[in-house]
């Protein structure tokens, strides 16, 4: 398993409720972002991403919205699973960098690229 570098550990201890872990129905750990929101005022998601760099992701939400026809596409495959009381719901995205695990700008950025996905009405 790929480890978090002290420097990016600290910077997600600062931003974001986190955790890195295995889930018993997945095959690989997966870095879990807790009840995320880009701002304060907006509903929060919980985001999955799948720590070994392939194109797995879940959401807290069961639905998502296309952007210029681009987005996450439902992949029951992956299998959904529960982490402290939440649902997570497979998808399957065009990957995501390695270095969104090395630098926090751009741990970020995916962040709100998925929450903008988010169907939260």
């Amino acid at each position: 398993m790929m480890s978090l570098s002290e420097q990016l550990t600290q910077e997600l201890r600062k931003l974001y409720h986190f955790k890195l872990t295995n889930i018993p129905e997945l095959d690989q750990p997966v870095l879990i972002v807790l009840d995320y929101s880009p701002l304060v005022d907006q509903i929060p998601i919980s985001i999955a991403f799948d720590y070994s760099g392939g194109p797995k992701c879940w959401l807290s939400v069961c639905r998502v919205r296309m952007i210029d026809g681009q987005g996450p596409s439902f992949y029951q495959k992956y299998r959904e699973f529960c982490f402290e009381n939440r649902r997570f719901y497979p998808y399957s995205i065009q990957s995501f960098p390695m270095s969104i695990f090395q630098n926090i700008n751009e741990f970020t950025s995916a962040c709100r690229i998925l929450y903008r996905h988010a169907y939260l009405d």
